[in-house]
Order: structure tokens, then sequence, then C-alpha cells
């Protein structure tokens, strides 16, 4: 989870490689200059790379209005006109309500996000004017708050340049004037004295409409900043009495739940907020709160009593049978064969409400969401196949695996194919094993008991004398794949060198090391995860000790306090880490490298370019192999 600085998060709501030619970019090409809602736009993608094999691919789309933070997402099918070439073409029109767009070009799987940059553009109206709020969205696309199918390299400099461009077409437009002003302050071009007065100035001058609430959000939020809570409270309360639906008072409803001790009173509610904003955002959440709610005090059948109650999404279904199957630490009053018959019970009705799944705040194209369906109806699936297989019923363990072989392979994850592996295998269906021991080792060639699987179940169908030049041709496969993986996070950012020092005040310019490969790990003293991951800092750099070309810089980013530099060094003595920290004295680390959160790993190249960045850990991610993968692609293709 990356954790994000206040005010940044407040107001900030691929190509092939050849080692021998060198770095070649795709295009997008739009064919109008001058957009205007309901246009045909005209699409053109060149496929310099070759990186699709598919004679289609999509465009994905995400198209801003004037009021919503988030966009709705759309798909053009883009078709390849001649086979011999690698140019698609396709068309699009521009939504009604549609003032800027991002786009990306992608099939199901592998993405040309344009380096990161993705490719826009701005609709004006009849007398070619700019919409409003257009090219403040355009800002804030480039502040590293999007969603993660349509985050852009976070810039900073950009994003002000838009927020400028906005305050000049509409002086009136109180978001962007206070996102501008706040990133000023933030890149350090204004003192906090200056930041604050002309913050209250702002506020003093303001009239406010209780028709905008993004506007009225804003207030409430520079209030507090100012450190007046109290009269940001007063206005919360009031807008929400008067606006009992806007996202303020669920905003508010939400957070009152989350301070409720009593089980009773929580569960109580939780129900009335549920039947009152059944569309929120936190929906999914809260049932997942409740359930939890209710297993802690051990009382799994009024759980069950209250889901026969409600429309709970799928993913909550899915949930509760996880825990039965797979948390050894719960307690409950039920034997193990009860576990497995609830939890066939519940597996069936998530698989039977995953097309009733809706998705509340979030940005989807039509393919993502068949996508997404299609990954929660194998989660479910997959817990089902372990199900079948601790009861040793293998008719149904093949039924499920014949369900799911119907959607494609590649949505598998390495745990499934691991385990479907084995049981395919064990149940003799032995193309299947072959095929999912091959999807394995695709991703990960050193399982040896997978290795094992796939030349049996080779040698069950074929001749094995053949079998050393099909294991080779998988190595290769594996190869491509993650290339092809890492060519998707590859960047080609210009950035300026920051500098930086010490704890005990030696300064450093990251840019006498230009020429050389360097990680910069930005961590924050208030973050709990980055200190983990210092030990996977001081891993690689046990690994690259002796490597003049590789250097890495662990930077405290915000804090330039001495009890904070002493409790660094108490921390890194007592877990006998070598590793030598620094901190961000000028903010540069911050602007130039544009650190929205942490923990952040910046890979800069010998090019001098920001080539790779790793943002926050997500769930099964392995940041010492991720940056491995990095350093390998640098080092084959600089």
């Amino acid at each position: 989870m990356l954790k994000f600085r206040s005010i940044i998060l407040f107001f900030s709501i691929l190509f092939f490689f050849n080692s021998a030619e060198g770095y070649s970019k795709n295009k997008l090409l739009l064919s109008n200059k001058t957009l205007h809602r309901n246009d045909t736009l005209r699409l053109t993608y060149q496929d310099s790379n070759k990186d699709f094999k598919s004679d289609t691919i999509f465009a994905y789309i995400y198209s801003f209005d004037s009021h919503k933070e988030i966009p709705s997402g759309y798909n053009a099918l883009l078709v390849k006109t001649d086979t011999s070439d690698d140019t698609f073409k396709g068309v699009f029109v521009i939504p009604d309500n549609s003032i800027f767009a991002l786009i990306k070009i992608g099939d199901r799987f592998f993405f040309d996000t344009n380096e990161g940059e993705f490719w826009d553009f701005i609709v004006v109206d009849d007398n070619s004017t700019v919409y409003r709020n257009a090219y403040y969205r355009a800002g804030l696309s480039y502040m590293g708050a999007f969603a993660t199918n349509y985050r852009r390299t976070p810039d900073f400099y950009k994003a002000i340049n838009y927020y400028q461009k906005e305050n000049m077409y509409y002086p009136d437009n109180l978001q962007s004037i206070i996102a501008e002003l706040s990133l000023n302050y933030e890149l350090g071009n204004i003192s906090e004295k200056d930041y604050h007065s002309q913050l209250e100035d702002i506020l003093a001058s303001t009239n406010l409409n209780y028709n905008n609430e993004d506007e009225v959000k804003v207030i409430i939020k520079s209030l507090r900043i100012l450190g007046k809570s109290k009269d940001a409270n007063k206005l919360e309360n009031k807008y929400s009495y008067h606006y009992p639906n806007s996202q303020i008072a669920k905003d508010k409803a939400f957070e009152k739940l989350a301070k409720i001790n009593d089980f009773n009173d929580f569960i109580d509610q939780s129900i009335l907020f549920l039947k009152q904003y059944n569309d929120s955002q936190y929906s999914e959440k809260l049932y997942l709160a409740i359930i939890q709610s209710y297993l802690q005090v051990n009382k799994f059948k009024q759980l069950m009593d209250f889901l026969n109650n409600v429309d709970a999404p799928g993913q909550v279904y899915y949930q509760i049978a996880y825990n039965l199957l797979e948390n050894k630490e719960l307690k409950l009053s039920l034997s193990k064969q009860e576990r497995l018959n609830y939890a066939k019970q519940l597996l069936t009705k998530a698989l039977q409400h995953i097309d009733k799944q809706t998705y509340i705040n979030v940005a989807l194209t039509p393919v993502e969401k068949n996508k997404l369906k299609d990954l929660k109806s194998i989660e479910s699936l997959f817990l089902l196949s372990k199900l079948y297989w601790k009861e040793k019923d293998n008719d149904s363990l093949k039924n499920i695996i014949k369900k799911m072989m119907l959607f494609d392979k590649k949505l598998f994850s390495r745990e499934q194919l691991y385990y479907l592996s084995l049981y395919s295998y064990n149940t003799n269906i032995y193309k299947l094993s072959l095929i999912l021991s091959k999807l394995y080792i695709s991703l990960d060639t050193n399982n040896i008991k997978i290795n094992n699987i796939n030349k049996s179940s080779y040698n069950k169908l074929y001749n094995i004398d053949n079998y050393g030049n099909y294991h080779n041709k998988l190595i290769s496969q594996f190869k491509i794949s993650k290339l092809r993986l890492y060519k998707q996070k590859y960047l080609e950012k210009k950035i300026d060198f920051p500098v930086v020092k010490t704890l005990d005040g030696v300064t450093t310019s990251l840019d006498i090391f230009r020429g050389r490969t360097l990680i910069v790990y930005s961590f924050g003293y208030f973050c709990d995860q980055c200190w983990d991951l210092f030990a996977d800092i001081e891993k690689l750099q046990k690994k690259y000790n002796d490597d003049a070309e590789l250097i890495i810089f662990p930077v405290l980013m915000w804090n330039k306090d001495k009890k904070t530099f002493d409790e660094i060094d108490k921390f890194l003595q007592k877990n006998k880490l070598n590793t030598t920290v620094y901190y961000d004295y000028l903010n540069e680390v911050y602007k130039n490298l544009t650190i929205t959160g942490v923990p952040t790993i910046s890979i800069i190249g010998p090019n001098g370019f920001l080539n790779f960045r790793i943002e926050g850990i997500k769930p099964n991610m392995n940041l010492y192999d991720e940056i491995i993968n990095c350093l390998e692609f640098l080092n084959k293709y600089e």
C-alpha cells in the first residue's frame, strides 16, 4: 500500500527493444486536431515494434467530464487493415459529456501506455473553447493519484502547467486555483507563511456554491490545512444534513462507522448504511468488515442469516468461503465437514453473483470489466477445486478443472497454475497437466515439481526422446514472456539529477554518478512497510557490492529532524545493516523524481533517464526479485 503525502493526495483526487537497432517507439495518430463532442475520432496505431501478434487490438479510452473525478471507460476496436503492414485502424465517437481523455493501446494482457505518458486529447465546444475542468483534470492526471489502469507517470511540472492553463481560462475555478497554489508550496516555490496567507485570501473571497460538491470538499480540506477544524466540521455537518446522498455525507457516515466499538451497534449501523448507500464505493469494504466481525466472535450461523437478507456482491461470498478453507487461525464452532459444506454453498453463490457485480468509484472499460469478471469466476472455481481435492472427490474436481479451461489460461495466477497442474496430473488428465505445467514454466523455470509433472505428462502422451527440444522451447518462451512484461514497465523519462545528504551531513549530487545505474529508494519515517524493505535493500547492496556500475541510495523523504536521524541510526545498528542512508534536504528527490508516495523505487539507467518506477508493494510481490528483473532488462537492452 502506497502512503501518500496529505496535501498532494488531497488535491489529486510498449514497445520493443532491439539491441542492435536501439529503441523505437510505437505511435498513435489521431485524425482530428480539434475535437468536439460527438465527433468521430479516427485512430491509427503504428505497431513498429510488432508488439501485437493478433489482427485486432483495442484502444482503452478513459473519458473525463466536468463533474466527476472518475472517468468513464470505453473501448474502440482497432483492426490491422493489411496483414503485411503493422498499422491498426479504428474509430471512436467522442462522448457527449467528454472534456478530456487518456488513451492506451492493448489486447487483454499487454498494453502500450506510451512510456507511461498515455496519449490524450482535449475536447472543445463549438466556439473552440476548452471546457471547464479539462485542463484541471489533465493536471490531476500527472499527480500520481489515478487508478492503476489509467495512471500516468507522475510529473509535477506538467501538472502545474495544466493548472495554470485552467486558471487562465477559468479564473474562478476554486479547485484548480488551490491545486496550483498547493503544488507551488510543495515544490518550495512559496513559503508556508505565504501559502497559508494566500489560502486564507482565496477562502475569504469565495462565495460558496452548494451545488458544486467538489468545491465544498476543497473548502473543507483547506480549512483543515489552516488548522480550522471546527469550521471544517461545521461546514461538513451542514452540507451532509442538507445533501444526505452526497459523497461528503457518505464519507462522514462511513467514518462514523469506523469508530464504533460495540459489535451489535456496528452491525445495526452497518445495515442502515448499506440500505441508504448501497451504491457507495464503501459497500464491499463494509460487507467484508461485517464478515470479519461475525467470524471474530464465532457467530457464523448469524452471519449466514444476515447474508440471506441482503444482496451482497459475489466477492463477499468468496471471502467467507476463503476464510473457511484457508484461514487456519479462525476458530469456529463448525466441524471440518460443515466448513466444507458451507464453503461449497458460498462459492456457488459467489459464482451466481459475479454477473451482478457493479463497480463503483472505479473506471473500467468493457474489456476490463469482462476480464475482471473472468478473474473473479476463476478465483471461485479455483477455491472449489481445492475443496474437492481435500475431499478426494476426483469426479467433481475434474468437472471444475474443465470449467476453468473455458477461460483464457493467461488469466491464471502462478499459484492456480501450480495446483491445477498437480490436480490434473493426479486425476490422469495428462493433456491438461502438460498445458498447465507449460504455462507455469513460462513464468518460473525453477520449480522442480512442476518440471517433473511437465516431463511425466509429456512422456504419457508423446515420445520422451523429443522432450529435450520441447523443454528448450519452454525456456525460450519464459524469456520472451519475461521480456514482454518488463517492456510494459519500462520508461524513458528525462530527469534532473537530485542532490542529497547523508544523515551526518555529507552532500552528494547524484549527477556525478551519471552513466551508472542508480537505485533511489524513497522511504518515509512513518511508513511501517518502508522499514521492512530495508532487508531487500541490504540484500541488493550485498549482491552488487563489487559492481561500481550500480549504486543504491536509500533516501528519507519529507523529514529533516535530528531525532528522526537518530532513530534511523538505531534501527540500522539493531538490524546490523551497513546501509548508508540519505535525506532529501533540498526536496530535489521529491521534485525531480516526482515522488507522490512511499515506498517508491526509482531506477535510473546509464542513459540518465528514469527507466523503472516501482510504487508501493502489492500483495505477493517480491521487491528484491522485481528490482533484479528490472536490472536484468536494463543490462540486456541498454
